[in-house]
């Protein structure tokens, strides 16, 4: 299973309030969880380590520091670099079908692609490409595209 979950506090921006996750940040959570667990992106069949019996529960919190726009693919681009350098245990189940860790480095997910993220405002009939907070606010809407780069070898 793959959990992702996204942090927007007062630090970030003063529009953020302290406490349960707002709206935005349930809607980028949602977004960057089901990118990843497309298939076209992550296998979570990796995630298994016995089938029928164990799985492991990857969790990928997300702290915003500063929102200047274009949160939704600065979120997606943090959680692609955690998960890169992330390694799962070696594990084995035990005859009482305990977990048990075996010594070594652990193993690296492997990734069929790697989604690259760009959010556009559209002001009237124009497009901007990349806007900032303010643009966005301005904007009559806005949306983001994913482009699924392939893996570097």
């Amino acid at each position: 299973q793959l959990a992702i979950v996204v942090e927007l506090s007062p630090l970030c921006s003063p529009r953020f309030k302290k406490g349960r996750p707002g709206e935005q940040a349930h809607c980028i959570s949602e977004f960057i969880a089901r990118m990843l667990s497309s298939g076209s992106v992550l296998d979570l069949s990796q995630l298994c380590i016995e089938y029928g019996k164990a799985v492991w529960l990857v969790t990928v919190t997300i702290h915003c520091l500063n929102h200047d726009g274009n949160l939704t693919d600065s979120c997606l681009l943090a959680a692609v670099g955690a998960l890169c350098n992330a390694r799962l245990p070696n594990v084995a189940i035990t005859e009482r079908g305990e977990v048990a860790c075996k010594s070594g480095e652990g193993r690296k997910l492997l990734f069929r692609s790697f989604p690259v993220a760009l959010t556009h405002s559209v002001f009237d009939d124009k497009v901007l490409v990349d806007p900032t907070v303010d643009e966005e606010d301005l904007a009559s809407t806005h949306f983001t595209a994913v482009v699924l780069a392939p893996p570097v070898a």
